[in-house]
């Protein structure tokens, strides 16, 4: 893989650039522009976040299910042509 330095890649635009030197976790691989990590430290961080979350997503779905059903029912209209209005429909309800 190629050296990039972190100036270059904010000269170019880019979003990730590659040092050669390991992260404190001992990756050697590229890292973000916008903050400096190393990009398999990041995912692996996001990986363990989602798994410690999973139960705390199922049980606020399944609380919050009623909520989302009325919601729909009480606003039907205003919803369906909000989707019509983005698929580019001009049919009226």
């Amino acid at each position: 893989m190629e050296i990039i330095t972190k100036q270059y890649a904010l000269d170019k635009g880019l979003k990730r650039f590659f040092t050669g030197d390991p992260c404190y976790r001992g990756h050697i691989a590229e890292r973000l522009v916008s903050s400096g990590k190393c990009v398999t430290c990041n995912s692996e961080i996001g990986k363990l976040y989602y798994q410690k979350h999973k139960q705390d997503r199922k049980s606020y779905y399944q609380n919050h299910k009623e909520d989302k059903q009325l919601y729909y029912q009480n606003n039907k209209e205003v919803i369906l042509k909000k989707q019509n209005e983005r698929r580019g429909k001009t049919t009226e309800i």
